[in-house]
């Protein structure tokens, strides 16, 4: 059993009394069955295409943030110059060995001559700086900042409902040929793109599902769930 699925087993248990049959038929959907209701689990991303194929924003922004967030911090020599916060954003291809000749190329060049302050310097390699002049310091002149994934936009709302879509059709393709066999389909979903979001984000989810059933329909319930927290979900479609 996958994490996700383990802990999607947690929600299950909570919320329909029963034996729990994980895979009751082999290579085939459903993933749970629970007194006939089967239950298909995956997780909520936002995937995108890379280089022709089709990469999981989620999967790989953090790896890569740590990788330049270390570059900077090593670049930063505490020169007695002035203090600069350093944010930065990705976009997809990511080369790291090219963003990283570039990123250092810039920032030592930085402390030479006076860079802008609060301005996009795209550079090779997939990634964008953002310079900003803070109080001089001791001990450093570059100061980590914010980081952003630039193929993972911040609206919350849209990116959990058009994900929802993507991800709902592909799983309904998938039951199609076995939809007669049980009485109600759930799909749970792991919510791996939107972070900690508020109830007050997933209500507006909630309208936007609404407002378009007929894509939905294919399932008898549709739930997202907290990664840390299993037991706290939105039932964000129900037939």
């Amino acid at each position: 059993m996958k994490p996700g699925e383990q802990k999607a087993h947690v929600l299950i248990a909570e919320l329909l009394p029963g034996h729990i049959q994980y895979e009751p038929i082999q290579n085939a959907p459903p993933d749970f069955l629970v007194n006939d209701i089967a239950i298909e689990v995956t997780r909520l991303t936002k995937s995108i295409s890379s280089q022709g194929q089709e990469e999981v924003v989620d999967s790989s922004f953090p790896s890569l943030a740590k990788k330049i967030e270390r570059l900077i911090t090593e670049l930063s020599k505490g020169e007695g110059c002035d203090t600069y916060f350093v944010s930065f954003s990705i976009d997809r291809p990511f080369i790291w060995q090219d963003a990283k000749e570039s990123i250092t190329k810039y920032l030592s060049g930085f402390r030479i001559k006076l860079g802008p302050t609060d301005w996009p310097v795209v550079l090779d390699g997939g990634v964008t700086l953002y310079m900003m002049r803070g109080t001089p310091r001791p001990g450093c002149d570059f100061i980590l900042g914010g980081r952003s994934d630039g193929d993972a936009s911040g609206f919350v709302v849209s990116d959990v409902f058009s994900n929802l879509q993507r991800v709902s059709a592909k799983k309904l393709y998938k039951i199609e040929p076995f939809k007669m066999n049980y009485r109600e389909w759930w799909l749970v979903l792991e919510n791996t793109l939107a972070g900690s979001i508020s109830d007050e984000s997933f209500l507006a989810v909630v309208e936007l599902v609404s407002a378009k059933r007929d894509a939905f329909n294919g399932w008898d319930k549709i739930i997202i769930f907290q990664p840390d927290n299993p037991k706290k979900y939105w039932l964000v479609f129900e037939k």
